[in-house]
């Protein structure tokens, strides 16, 4: 997958809100949102991970049963390993983790992104 770091959203999350529309919130109650296309998913061991696909790293879910924890100390071999292979912390509540385009954030520059994200799907 090619990186590109304009497909980042600026700021400290891997998301912006869509101003674009009328009401903040969708019409199911979530935030009308646009999220990095970085930002996924990944299934280990049949446990749904949250992963940056740009740094190609993961985090521990939030929350985490002690049988998907076990599930993933099975497939890593060792406690340690799990918090070394998936020690992006904070990954699973949409914190920025790979530091790109962390800055202080207008309205212009979030319709910028929305705008380029919108038309260069990876």
């Amino acid at each position: 997958m090619k990186k590109d770091k304009k497909l980042i959203p600026p700021g400290i999350y891997c998301y912006v809100i869509d101003k674009r529309k009328k009401k903040t919130f969708s019409t199911d109650g979530s935030l009308n949102t646009v999220f990095c296309p970085y930002s996924k998913y990944k299934e280990i061991n049949n446990v749904k991970i949250p992963w940056c696909y740009y740094l190609d790293r993961g985090g521990l879910p939030n929350p985490l049963t002690d049988e998907d924890f076990n599930k993933l100390v099975e497939y890593f071999g060792s406690d340690e390993n799990v918090f070394d292979f998936l020690s992006l912390d904070l990954l699973w509540d949409d914190c920025k983790e790979c530091g790109e385009r962390d800055y202080y954030v207008t309205e212009e520059k979030i319709l910028n992104w929305i705008k380029i994200v919108e038309n260069e799907r990876i």
